[in-house]
This record gives C-alpha cells, structure tokens and sequence, in this order.
C-alpha cells in the first residue's frame, strides 16, 4: 500500500529518526515533542533490564498514546517479541496511532485500543 493512502486532509508524514519509522500528524491538533522521545527512552531501559527476568517476554501499555508515538519507539528498542499496547480515548488520534502501525508494518506487535483509563474493563 502506498504511503498517501494512509494520510487524510491536514495530516502530514514525519521520519521520526529511528531506523525507517514515520509517523502520521496533524499540526492543527498535536505534534509529538521531545518529552515523548525521552519517557520511550527511559521505559526501554527499565524494560531491557528487568525483562531479562521475564521468561514469556514484555508486554507494555502506554495510557494516553495519542497518535502512538511512545509504542513505535519502543517498538524499535524493544526485541520484536515485545508486545505493546497503547490506549487513547481520543478517537481521531486512536485512529492515526492505529494507522501509524499499520504504516510501519507493526500491527502484528502494535495493539492500539479505544477507551479510557479509568474504565475498569479496559
């Protein structure tokens, strides 16, 4: 699939500078900063040195993933047989986190869900 076919209407592809991963924005509502880059960093970490002590692999969720920045990194740090999760309650942004691994060809690892953190069935 070509790469416009995931992009609508004041939405832009960015290199988000690991390895060959992009990400799909909307300026008008959000762009991933810096904070983002540094917490995917620093939950690597922790992971890589506990997960060692995991024999069935990570599995990691982020709250609030908005358009799935934090996963596609983690997704690069992390040994592909992590599995990770990301939830929004913002449909629009839960939709582009879902295009954004689709995109990169990370669906298979890449979990997005809609709904909100405090909803007890999540």
């Amino acid at each position: 699939m070509r790469d416009d076919a995931f992009i609508l209407e004041g939405e832009r592809l960015d290199s988000i500078g690991f390895g060959d991963l992009r990400l799909i924005q909307k300026p008008e509502e959000f762009c991933y900063g810096i904070d983002a880059v540094i917490l995917a960093d620093f939950a690597a970490r922790g992971l890589l040195e506990k997960g060692r002590a995991y024999k069935d692999g990570i599995t990691v969720c982020d709250l609030g993933t908005g358009t799935g920045i934090i996963p596609l990194i983690l997704s690069h740090k992390l040994p592909d047989s992590a599995q990770i999760f990301g939830v929004e309650v913002q449909k629009d942004s839960f939709e582009r986190a879902k295009r954004n691994a689709a995109l990169n060809g990370l669906s298979a690892r890449l979990h997005m869900v809609l709904g909100d953190v405090s909803d007890s069935m999540l």
